[in-house]
């Protein structure tokens, strides 16, 4: 039992282990697994020293006696040895230094060898001071009585060659010394993101598993392998057979990615988006190939492509008894029928142009009526004007499509009504997909009753809801598909199972029953494969390219779907009431003009329905690029200029950093600024925690029953065109008189927060007072309390100057 105890004790901090696993020890550990094997010329002359303890390295580093801050520190600090670490080979116990001493010369060591170092270690050292918070941290009294039983060379090895991570209050930690792990997440999420835009992502985020089953897990795929390798025993290895076997496992939990149909603008002329890959390859063999490659999730350079089958005596095309040959043809046919779909006729069929007096009652909203906007017939005769006229030869049905839309729209058109049901949208999906899906694909009619309740699910969806594989794969059976069924697992067997079944032996049925699971592990998982394909790489892309998707200022988390010529109305509407207002329109010359005098780009604007209207939504955390300014452009042709907006790629673009980022340090000034002098911007709030700082005290002392129920009245008001009321230059003279000093002092900080399912990176910043030192400063958390793990790393000081902040 105490044994128990003791190694719950010491248990891994969970974010340490999620990055380094088995590689994060205590520093007593640490120390023990470091030292050499052998010494035998220690040079203690017999007093016993750490390198000639061998084993028992543990009861000379924590003797009985021992203060309680220094067993903390061997117990409670975790170390991590880095990768390109040297061996240890020698180990001296001399003491020559301080702990203060050897601290300062090994940083300065660090910052010597490696200027451009990142080590935590060197963060916020003063070469005139020759002190930092990390230093104070790195010379307490703990420190000094390890030095005395470690020595010199193993102390300044230890600073140098690992991560260092100090013990705090409240499930957190503080990285002295290493790279900063919050560069390393930043890094695994930047690694996550690539990896999905190639392709869906199949990775489940779910809860940890114990890790006493992680450490002792069985790979499961393992077990298929170990199945699928009777396929073919002691022959040459079938080219069909190694492809389908080949395909990675989808894990049940992996869910289906909305984020790309979201407010996404585009016209698409095709029913999917135009880099859709059923738009890039050719209705032919080696196109299918490649489109059953990305259903099964294969990348092209682990298998070579081969049109030959050696099921048989000669090719298994004839007749497609070969389940692979069978997938081929009916992919072609998928592709051949996705280039030719009349995708509008049915969008004008299942979601017609909403009129004055439709209501859409299955969305469970009650929005009242708005102000009716009508369109100008000049205005329409713009819209349509600007279509090239290369475009409306090529494409007449399209502008018969729109020229519709423009006159139904131009009579009646209410924003808050315009949008279509979620029964019209999951009708036009659903035809859409008896349109151009071969009836084999989609199983037989039964199935077809299962696929449109998950497409109505998969509509109905609110704005964060998630929908995994588990729940589309929910009552689907291989045996409803006709391609899956035993006929086209013929070749399979043919040259195979007669080698198992001429006898009657145990080791028979054995080999048989063995073979049978195979195939049936691959035939589900094959399923498994196109379902998660259908819903993310063919749902998805048809909500993208024909619907605008976006929530609604009353309709909270539910998504509403605008035909995009409605939407691109509807906008247009909106863009033009705006230059009426207070805005106008720039050109290229003013817009570069306006960046190259401050620091940060632009905003990201996109509407949001509301009862009368939409109202703007300007994203600040995202960051923004604008054209390069290249004199060759101007002598192009109009058909080069015509190539350039057909392949955006090859335009060349300024990025600009986002503008929330930019104004961080005048964010934490005024709200430091607000906590030490609040008479100076009176009720100014900054976020919604702002709100409950100030609306819970009141209302604790109302239950808790310390004061008399006061009578309260609840007054809701809007206040129209509030903004653009406000005097800038009169807010501007305001902000001047708050900013007073020349330069404040912020101290900054990263904190590495570890939640069920992910690791968060958040930035800190608080205004500090200037007669405080540089020193370690108490540190509170900003993050919810419910965190697993926590870990703060790069906290320093930062001085903004007065001038630059009255700039921005």
């Amino acid at each position: 039992m105490a044994k128990n105890r003791k190694r719950r004790k010491r248990r891994v901090p969970e974010i340490l282990w999620r990055l380094f696993r088995h590689r994060a020890c205590t520093l007593a550990d640490t120390i023990a697994s470091l030292i050499p094997p052998s010494m035998p010329d220690c040079g203690c002359n017999g007093r016993r020293c750490l390198g000639c303890i061998g084993g028992d390295a543990g009861s000379y580093l924590l003797r009985p006696d021992d203060p309680s801050e220094y067993r903390k520190l061997l117990n409670e600090c975790f170390v991590v040895v880095s990768h390109d670490a040297p061996p240890l080979s020698t180990l001296y116990l001399d003491r020559r230094w301080s702990q203060l001493q050897i601290v300062r010369k090994t940083i300065e060591m660090i910052m010597c060898e490696q200027p451009g170092s990142s080590n935590v270690l060197c963060r916020g050292y003063s070469k005139c001071s020759n002190s930092s918070s990390i230093v104070e941290l790195l010379t307490c009294s703990a420190w000094g009585l390890l030095l005395e039983r470690v020595g010199d060379d193993f102390m300044v090895y230890l600073l140098k060659h690992t991560s260092i991570f100090l013990p705090r209050p409240h499930k957190m930690h503080y990285q002295v010394a290493g790279p900063p792990i919050s560069d390393l997440c930043v890094g695994l999420f930047k690694h996550v993101s690539d990896t999905e835009r190639q392709k869906p992502s199949l990775t489940y985020l779910g809860t940890q598993k114990k890790r006493a089953r992680i450490d002792g897990a069985v790979d499961l795929t393992s077990k298929e392998q170990k199945l699928t390798s009777s396929f073919c025993p002691g022959d040459p290895q079938c080219s069909c057979c190694m492809l389908l076997q080949a395909s990675p496992k989808v894990s049940l939990g992996a869910y289906i990615d909305r984020k790309s149909m979201f407010h996404k603008l585009e016209h698409s002329l095709s029913v999917i988006p135009r880099k859709h890959i059923l738009n890039s390859v050719k209705p032919n063999f080696s196109g299918a190939n490649v489109l059953l490659r990305d259903i099964l999730g294969l990348s092209d350079g682990n298998l070579t492509e081969s049109k030959q089958c050696f099921h048989k005596t000669a090719s298994c095309l004839i007749g497609s008894a070969c389940l692979y040959h069978s997938l081929v043809s009916l992919l072609t046919l998928l592709i051949r029928k996705t280039q030719s779909c009349q995708h509008l006729r049915l969008l004008d069929k299942h979601c017609a142009t909403p009129s004055l007096g439709q209501n859409a009652n299955e969305n469970d909203l009650c929005m009242s009526e708005g102000t009716e906007s009508g369109i100008k017939s000049s205005e329409k005769g713009d819209l349509i004007a600007q279509l090239d006229s290369d475009w409306q030869k090529s494409h007449v049905l399209e502008s018969k499509h729109l020229k519709k839309t423009l006159h139904v729209l131009g009579h009646q058109f209410e924003p808050h009504r315009s949008y279509c049901s979620k029964s019209q949208v999951t009708n036009f999906i659903w035809a859409v997909c008896k349109s151009i899906i071969p009836p084999r694909l989609l199983g037989t009619p039964p199935n077809w009753r299962i696929l449109r309740k998950k497409i109505s699910k998969f509509v109905w969806l609110r704005r964060f809801e998630k929908l995994s594989l588990k729940e589309c794969m929910h009552k689907v059976k291989i045996s409803r598909f006709p391609w899956l069924s035993n006929e086209h697992s013929s070749c399979y067997l043919s040259n195979h199972v007669l080698k198992y079944t001429t006898g009657k032996s145990m080791d028979t049925n054995k080999r048989c029953r063995d073979l049978n699971d195979a195939i049936y592990i691959m035939k589900h998982k094959i399923l498994e494969r196109w379902i998660f394909w259908f819903f993310s790489s063919l749902v998805v892309p048809l909500v993208q390219a024909n619907f605008y998707v976006t929530e609604s200022e009353h309709g909270k988390n539910d998504m509403f779907y605008y035909k995009k010529s409605v939407w691109e109305m509807l906008t247009n509407n909106a863009t033009n009431c705006l230059k009426e207002q207070s805005y106008r329109s720039l050109d290229d010359v003013s817009i570069r003009q306006i960046l190259s005098d401050r620091s940060f780009g632009f905003s990201r604007l996109r509407f949001r329905p509301k009862e009368n209207g939409v109202r703007a939504l300007a994203n600040l955390n995202g960051s923004s690029k604008f054209p390069v300014l290249d004199s060759s452009l101007k002598d192009q042709s109009w058909g080069m200029q015509r190539k350039a907006q057909l392949h955006p790629e090859r335009v060349k673009f300024d990025h600009f950093k986002p503008v929330n980022f930019v104004l961080r340090d005048l964010h934490a000034v005024l709200k430091g600024l607000q906590m030490k002098e609040p008479e100076k911007l009176g009720s100014s709030i900054f976020d919604y925690n702002d709100v409950y700082r100030k609306l819970c005290p009141f209302l604790i002392s109302v239950k808790d029953g310390s004061t008399k129920m006061p009578s309260v009245f609840m007054v809701v008001s809007d206040v129209s065109k509030a903004f653009d009321s406000v005097n800038q230059d009169k807010l501007l003279n305001v902000m001047k008189d708050v900013i007073v000093q020349g330069k404040y002092l912020l101290k900054q900080s990263c904190e590495v927060v570890c939640s069920r399912k992910a690791l968060w990176v958040y930035e800190n910043q608080i205004l500090m007072d200037q007669n405080i030192g540089t020193g370690l400063t108490e540190f509170t958390s900003s993050v919810s309390a419910h965190s697993l793990h926590s870990v703060l790393v790069n906290q320093s000081t930062l001085f903004v100057y007065g001038s630059s902040i009255k700039e921005n």
